[in-house]
């Protein structure tokens, strides 16, 4: 249990997972949790109102600040590099925030809700999506550090000018307009960076701030002179490219603690000798100015390494520079500055030298003595010599002219960039060029040569590397020699079969998968069923777990069982077994059944067989193809699907006059129900009344009642005769002639059976499956009511009703008894006797099973 726990320190570590589980710790003070791999949202610190300090900076979590609206005792509150968003509304309640970090985040809005945050100190909402005007900043008057770096910050300064206790100002890439005049009191300003705004004005603003180190002002419309720097003596970087600022370099002599300084294209003016006393000098940078003067005074920068005095108008010679040893990038394009390359030998860790357009002469292979050069552009200078093979080897990474005229090596270098049409020159020049063993990194050029025809890939692999799994083509070419995979990996070479991903970066196909094209980024998986090993190259390395590798009409490869047996949970099944027909790859969820048999429910692994009686030719066809062949549905095929009808055994199609007769046979019902109450009331009445001599026709009325029952269950038992010659006709496959005799169903309405009325009267036409369900309840119903009936009778007549019951029994005894069996007896087993188990089925209801719970089966 740490649901005591108050600190919570998990900094720099392996941890993942979500917050939630922290939720618990309600007594958290510090929760520290930075540069881990933890995620969730913030919902999970919702109860934790002791919080003084949160910290979940460079983690993935997410979600509104609206969390924290109840720790409103936070001092610090860290969530920069994540993925929280939404406004900064729920900050309002933090009243107590000193430092507040939320930059490289989602949150938005703009900065009303800080207002209120008069304690902040330290304030970095960088690269986030804030907006608006500066106003809601004023009353944080104790604030030392204010980002908005890469924001939609708009309007200008002048909110900020009551920020005395300022010291670092970043606000560069924003809408900020207006001069830097609101500045002019921040005179504890150590770090200012305004860049990429629409700022104006003077530096004289800044004139008062003496403990400024950084001055960032590039791409803004700043304009004077740099006099007013002169009091700032702990500056040590000055950004001021792209600006409007003049002058000479003079008011930089005071600034001894200057280590970088960018004044490209300015309108700088005057000689280099101010910079004689900036001996920590690192970082020059004068071009596109106009300076002017020869290089001696830079001989006392003895630490510099970048110098850059491109297209400015310095001139002399290069000794001054020997004493550079630190020098790295040397840039002097354009310039009228001579010499000879021999005296930059000095300059040992030199990587760039860019001498382009200037008088220096001397011998190319002065660069072969610098180890670390990696671009030289030489172009338009009084260089000579011969580029041979002994350059082989030697770290240039950079050619931006080639003028030379027969053969040149740059081979076995690690990387070499071209400039733009040089290799279209040297193959137009026939130039024997050798860039075996070295990579070109301008692969535009490359692929634009391929795509000109001034290149052309070889119809066959030139190089074949099996240890890395990669194929190359060439490039056909009588005076251009590479080495494919490096000079243009991603247009030449490719994965070879077994191995998966683009141009050389290849591995292998993991276990269960296989590759045969070339060059294809993804392997594809074995057919189900099957494996193989790392590396496999074809379809045909994939074994079969169960079956052999069988094609399919298409070609299509695949697991498959043999004829007589069918796949089924990772084993082939003998369909015999199941009742299936199974040709060649079959599979137990799509064989057809056999004749006679149909599957219960679609996909069923086992079929059963049809009762015998039902084996029509229409059944066994909707069986094997497990649709509603012609008019049959349920179970064991023995329902009439909707718009059809029962007759005999077979379901006919409704025709227009069913609807009609049975509404006739309704109306001969009622009116017979209705007759036969009138005929007690009359029987009734005449018993009643005095007794008169009987007439004539009354002679035959005594044998006529005595042998009614009789006839009745003679008809009865000539339509169960029809029936059982039916269906041992269908049981011999024979065609009985009687399943299409209109009387029978009239012999079977004689049955006095609700099943038989319902086909004789064709009432499933008129009302669909609910004739079935009608029929079914009523046969147990009927009799009942007509029993009850007779007990009136009995009351205002003795012996009436026991009489008339008696005649109830004789007449529905067969039918309603058979029909409460049906009704309450369930179907177990198949046609073939085997059991039906959980597809279990009423007899009278086919479409109800017999574990069936709700609906009709709860009646």
């Amino acid at each position: 249990d740490l649901t005591r726990l108050q600190r919570l320190c998990l900094d720099n570590t392996e941890v993942g997972g979500d917050l939630e589980p922290l939720k618990a710790l309600i007594n958290l003070e510090l929760l520290s949790l930075p540069d881990t791999q933890v995620s969730g949202s913030l919902k999970a610190l919702s109860n934790m109102t002791k919080l003084h300090k949160v910290d979940i900076g460079n983690t993935q979590v997410s979600g509104s600040l609206k969390p924290l609206m109840g720790a409103t005792r936070i001092l610090n509150l860290d969530l920069r590099n994540t993925q929280v968003s939404g406004g900064l509304e729920p900050l309002m309640a933090l009243t107590q925030l000193e430092n507040l970090g939320l930059g490289n985040t989602q949150v938005g809005g703009t900065l009303v809700p800080l207002k209120v945050l008069t304690q902040v100190q330290h304030l970095d909402l960088s690269n986030t999506q804030v907006l608006g005007d500066l106003k809601p900043l004023t009353p944080l008057t104790q604030t030392l550090y204010l980002g908005l770096r890469n924001t939609q910050v708009t309007g200008d300064l002048e909110p900020l000018k009551v920020l005395t206790k300022l010291q670092n100002l970043h606000i560069p890439s924003t809408n900020i307009t207006g001069t830097l005049e609101p500045l002019t009191e921040l005179k504890q300003l150590q770090f200012l960076e305004l860049p990429n705004t629409n700022i104006t004005g003077t530096l004289q603003s800044l004139a008062a701030a003496t403990q400024l180190q950084t001055l960032d002002l590039r791409n803004t419309q700043v304009m004077g002179g740099l006099e007013p720097l002169t009091a700032l003596t702990q500056l040590e970087n000055l950004d001021l490219r792209n600006t409007q600022v003049t002058g000479g370099l003079e008011p930089l002599t005071a600034l001894t603690q200057l280590i970088h300084v960018e004044l490209r294209n300015t309108n700088m003016t005057g000689t280099l000798k101010p910079l004689t006393a900036q001996t920590q000098l690192l970082y020059l940078d004068l071009r596109d100015t106009e300076v002017v003067g020869s290089l001696e005074p830079l001989a006392a920068l003895a630490e510099l390494q970048y110098l850059d005095l491109s297209n400015t108008k310095v001139v002399g010679g290069l000794k001054p520079l020997t004493a550079l040893t630190q020098l790295e990038a040397l840039y002097l394009e354009n310039t009228q500055v001579n010499g000879n390359l021999q005296q930059l030998m000095a300059l040992s860790q030199l990587q760039e030298l860019y001498i382009g357009g200037t008088r220096v002469s001397g011998d190319i292979v002065v660069l072969i003595q610098f180890p670390d050069l990696l671009e030289a552009d030489l172009s338009s200078t009084l260089v000579g010599g011969r580029l041979s093979e002994s350059w082989r080897g030697n770290r240039i990474h950079a050619v931006d002219s080639l003028n030379v005229h027969s053969y040149v090596s740059f081979a076995d270098h690690q990387q070499i960039t071209f400039a733009k049409g040089i290799l279209e020159d040297a193959l137009k020049h026939n130039l024997q060029l050798d860039l075996t063993g070295t990579a070109v990194t301008n692969t535009e050029e490359i692929s634009r040569l391929f795509s000109t025809g001034a290149l052309k890939l070889t119809a066959q692999l030139t190089s074949i590397n099996a240890t890395a799994g990669y194929g190359c083509h060439g490039a056909t070419s009588r005076s251009l020699r590479v080495s494919p995979h490096l000079f243009w990996p991603a247009g030449l070479c490719g994965c070879m079969e077994g191995y998966q991903g683009r141009d050389t970066q290849c591995r292998h196909c993991s276990l269960g998968f296989y590759n045969d094209a070339f060059n294809s980024s993804t392997c594809r998986p074995c057919p189900a069923n099957s494996s193989s090993r790392p590396g496999t190259s074809s379809i045909d390395g994939c074994l079969c777990n169960v079956g052999r590798m069988i094609a399919d009409a298409s070609g299509y490869k695949a697991c498959r069982c043999e004829a007589g047996n069918a796949l089924y949970q990772g084993t082939c099944q003998d369909c015999g077994a199941l009742h299936l027909e199974c040709p060649l790859g079959s599979t137990v969820e799509t064989a057809m059944p056999e004749v006679g048999y149909a599957r219960l429910v679609p996909h069923a692994a086992v079929a059963h067989r049809l009762q015998k009686y039902s084996l029509l030719p229409e059944c066994a066809s909707w069986a094997r193809e497990s649709t509603f062949h012609a008019c049959y549905e349920g179970p064991l095929c023995i329902a009439c699907w909707e718009g059809y009808r029962s007759r005999g055994l077979r379901c006919v199609k409704c025709a227009s006059g069913d609807t009609r007769r049975a509404a006739t046979g309704t109306g001969i019902m009622a009116g017979g129900v209705a007759a036969v109450v009138a005929a007690a009331a009359y029987y009734w009445r005449s018993q009643a009344a005095t007794v008169a001599a009987p007439p004539k026709k009354s002679v035959l009325q005594p044998l006529l009642t005595a042998q009614f029952a009789v006839l009745l269950q003679l008809f009865q038992l000539w339509g169960v005769l029809v029936a059982l010659s039916t269906r041992t006709a269908h049981g011999a496959d024979e065609q009985s002639e009687s399943e299409g005799l209109w009387e029978q169903e009239y012999v079977q309405w004689l049955q006095l059976t609700a099943k038989g009325l319902r086909d004789a009267l064709s009432l499933e036409c008129a009302y669909g499956r609910s004739a079935w369900s009608i029929s079914a309840m009523a046969a147990p119903c009927i009799p009942l009511v007509l029993l009850a009936l007779c007990m009136p009778l009995e009351v205002v007549r003795w012996g009436a009703g026991v009489s008339s019951a008696l005649d109830v029994l004789t007449a529905l005894f067969i039918g309603g008894a058979s029909s409460c069996t049906a009704l309450l007896s369930c179907r177990h087993l198949d046609g073939g006797g085997e059991p039906l188990q959980e597809h279990a089925f009423r007899v009278a209801l086919p479409l109800v099973k017999c574990d069936a719970k709700g609906g009709e089966a709860a009646w």
